[in-house]
């Protein structure tokens, strides 16, 4: 199964680097599109500083410097 890792950082902490990891899974079965992904990555990095941090954030907040996949 496909993995994906995201690494970011929030705007507010650019110094501080977090990593999301997702699954192909979390997806759905519906065809990949571009708004698909980009939401499915924005969601899952706002639930880990959720987890992390306690945070509500936007997704004008997240800089994202990687995206790495895993089969």
């Amino acid at each position: 199964m496909k993995e994906y890792f995201i690494q970011f950082a929030l705007i507010q902490e650019p110094e501080r680097n977090y990593c999301a990891k997702l699954s192909k899974r979390e997806f759905g079965k519906g065809k990949l599109t571009a708004d698909l992904i980009r939401s499915v990555f924005y969601n899952k990095i706002k639930q880990t500083i959720k987890e992390t941090c306690g945070w509500d954030i936007s997704d004008e907040n997240i800089i994202i410097y990687d995206i790495i996949s895993f089969d």
